[in-house]
């Protein structure tokens, strides 16, 4: 998924501006000079911050895009459970009686075992 790393970048890129903007002001007050750059840990606290940001805004998105997987998934799985079982009853020949019910059941039982 690609909107995490977007949206870190994007954060990123804002926290530097902003960041940079109250520097060169400090120092415009204190030296007269605007040129300013940013030191590693600077650099470091921002992206870890651009990240958390990215990942507290991002993870609710996640977790809705893959339970909606996980339901389609398992919707599909409960599908192709029924149309097996259907193909078995016709193939066995049963119709709706008792002795065709207890067929099935052992054959679930023997593939569970299997």
């Amino acid at each position: 998924m690609v909107c995490n790393p977007t949206v870190q970048y994007a954060l990123y890129e804002w926290l530097v501006a902003r960041w940079l903007d109250a520097k060169r002001a400090k120092a415009v007050r204190q030296y007269g000079s605007p040129s300013v750059k940013l030191s590693a840990l600077e650099v470091f606290c921002l992206s870890a911050a651009a990240k958390l940001g990215a990942t507290v805004s991002t993870y609710p998105l996640l977790v809705v895009k893959n339970r909606m997987q996980a339901r389609t998934n398992l919707r599909i799985d409960v599908t192709l459970l029924f149309s097996k079982l259907s193909r078995a009853t016709l193939a066995s020949g049963c119709s709706s009686d008792a002795r065709c019910d207890m067929r099935r059941q052992r054959a679930t039982r023997s593939r569970s075992v299997d």
